[in-house]
């Protein structure tokens, strides 16, 4: 079990976590929201613009016309996962008293150039679960709901949620998941790897362009290829409502049944591999009492903060070639591996804890009001705050 923190331990970690989601507001210099953004629509479509200060949500990208406000606040009628993620945002900086306009986007693998998009968009922050590093300096993050990312949630247990000893463990990888993951397909445009799949089982893409053409551009089914065949390697997609000996041969080989959490822990390494962005079973797999092996990421979330190779996860190629060896590795040095697993349990011990969270999250929000709103006021001298509006 990971070590308790002391109040300096906790308090350097909360700075840094800090700095790390939100960069670009260690300077003093004040935030420019342009008034043109907050209209019409923009090429990244899933951006929304909402002021919790006038309670309102701006036409940008048409949200107005999904998302209410009412006297009890944010609401919506819809059932797509980005509106639900921003009305929950939206809601909860509301009750915190944060008052200010924010730009979020909280659609999945949102990592855009967003000057490229807008010349307005230029060194305006916009708010998001996921970001690549590239776009640190004007991507702020925020976490998904308790569900996703919550202390005590599926993706996030508590410390010791992993009864089994590491060297109880069978000294094998596995891995299993859906086939997430986009290919960009346009400037500011991507399709999602199911649904390229999808089109093979209809019929309207032929079973060699998929796995030829499209499953090179994707990691999961990338890995699953070069690793299907590794004797101690357990690596499968899983496809709902589709039995496996309906499919194409060449697909049949990388699919497997659902293995459950549970039985996933009986094994010493688990593969991390990111879908649409960042990989949710990471941060259990750090959690727990076995390895994980992860390629290079290319997204990240507030869980990631601080997280190295070789320090809290074993890195491996981005084509999978190398499991074995790691493994070869890791069983060759218990003492490394044990290290690696104490740094892993101890990062997310701290990300468990839910006080700490919490001031993380009005820190970062309260740094970004300090430097945004103040600047749009100014223009808007007349403007009502929220609360001369009850």
């Amino acid at each position: 079990m990971p070590q308790t923190l002391t109040a300096r331990q906790l308090e350097d970690f909360a700075h840094r976590s800090i700095a790390y989601r939100a960069p670009m507001l260690a300077g003093a210099a004040r935030i420019l929201i342009p008034e043109a953004l907050l209209e019409g629509d923009l090429a990244t479509t899933s951006v929304a613009a909402v002021s919790t200060v006038q309670s309102k949500v701006f036409p940008l990208n048409g949200f107005d016309r999904q998302i209410a406000v009412t006297d009890s606040g944010f609401s919506t009628k819809s059932t797509h996962h980005t509106v639900a993620r921003v009305v929950m945002h939206a809601n909860a900086i509301a009750r915190n008293r944060i008052d200010s306009l924010f730009l979020m986007n909280m659609a999945d693998a949102q990592g855009w150039d967003y000057a490229a998009a807008s010349p307005n968009l230029e060194g305006v922050p916009i708010f998001q679960y996921n970001r690549r590093p590239s776009q640190r300096h004007n991507v702020i993050l925020l976490p998904l709901s308790h569900w996703y990312m919550g202390p005590g949630s599926p993706n996030l247990p508590l410390p010791g949620f992993d009864s089994i000893p590491f060297e109880k463990k069978a000294a094998r990888v596995i891995w299993r998941g859906a086939p997430s993951g986009m290919i960009q397909t346009g400037p500011f445009e991507q399709v999602s790897l199911g649904n390229f799949i999808a089109q093979t089982l209809r019929g309207e893409m032929p079973i060699e362009s998929l796995c030829g053409e499209i499953f090179p551009q994707a990691l999961r089914p990338r890995i699953i290829q070069a690793a299907h065949t590794m004797p101690r390697v357990d690596a499968r997609l899983t496809l709902e409502g589709r039995p496996r000996h309906d499919l194409p041969p060449a697909l049949r080989d990388l699919v497997g049944d659902p293995v459950p959490q549970a039985e996933q822990l009986g094994c010493r390494y688990l593969l991390a591999l990111e879908g649409n962005d960042a990989p949710s079973s990471m941060y259990w797999g750090l959690a727990s009492n076995s390895v994980v092996f992860c390629p290079e990421r290319q997204w990240e979330t507030i869980m990631d903060e601080g997280l190295e190779p070789w320090v809290h996860y074993v890195p491996i190629a981005s084509d999978g070639s190398d499991i074995e060896a790691m493994i070869d590795h890791c069983e060759a040095n218990p003492h490394q591996c044990a290290d690696i697993r104490h740094n892993a349990q101890a990062a997310m011990a701290r990300l468990a804890n839910a006080e700490l969270r919490q001031i993380v999250d009005f820190e970062v929000l309260s740094g970004y009001t300090a430097r945004a709103w103040g600047s749009f006021q100014a223009r808007h001298p007349l403007l009502p705050r929220r609360s001369e509006m009850t």
